[in-house]
């Protein structure tokens, strides 16, 4: 199964590890891992004001969708 992120961006559901606000990008205990993921290429900011983060064991992906709106449709892929 596979969830639409936006921007006509589609990931496999196997490959997701989580969906958080963007707002965690600012704390302390994550700028280490997010700087790391910058260095290495593995962040790509869909077009749009970021609220959310998708993490899979590829890639992250700023995504302008909520964190909501996106765990809504994984949701729904499960049926």
């Amino acid at each position: 199964m596979y969830l639409h992120l936006g921007a006509g961006v589609t990931i496999c559901i196997k490959e997701l590890i989580g969906i958080f606000d963007y707002g965690l990008v600012n704390s302390v205990a994550n700028q280490e891992y997010w700087q790391t993921a910058q260095w290495d290429n593995k962040i790509t900011a869909l077009e749009g004001k970021a609220k959310s983060i998708v993490v899979t064991e590829k890639k992250i992906y700023v995504v302008p969708v909520s964190r909501t709106t996106l765990t809504r449709r994984w949701q729904q892929n499960q049926y």
